[in-house]
């Protein structure tokens, strides 16, 4: 520990990795090892862990590091990609939801609701 070598492995991964085209690089990490991925450029994402057999939790860290920037379209694609599927996600939960009320559609409970045209308004009942 402390001598270099971690951090000259680690070194030799990108490389190998950026050599064959690979944009970025995604480590989960135990607590302890978070500094050491931080101190070689990596950016902590997402706190998460596990449960070890034991059923003990144990805490991680997911860190990433950009080893080739994307270029202005590959972020523009990527952000309308995340777009979409986050649109098909809730249009699909919004079905679901839908046929699970009782098989009626989702109407507005206001009388002048024109979503729901065969549940008539409650005035004219």
């Amino acid at each position: 520990m402390n001598n270099g070598v971690g951090s000259m492995l680690l070194g030799e991964l990108e490389q190998i990795a950026t050599q064959q085209r690979i944009k970025k690089l995604v480590v989960l990490s135990s607590i302890e090892s978070v500094e050491f991925y931080k101190k070689n450029g990596y950016e902590a994402k997402q706190n998460t862990g596990f449960l070890s057999e034991n059923s003990v939790w144990i805490p991680c860290q997911i860190l990433e590091k950009e080893l080739i920037s994307a270029t202005p379209i590959e972020r523009i694609l990527a952000t309308q990609t995340v777009k979409i599927a986050l649109s098909l996600v809730c249009l699909t939960i919004v079905e679901t939801i839908a046929h699970k009320a009782d098989k009626r559609p989702i109407c507005c409970p206001t009388p002048n609701c024109r979503v729901c045209p065969e549940i008539a308004a409650p005035s004219q009942k």
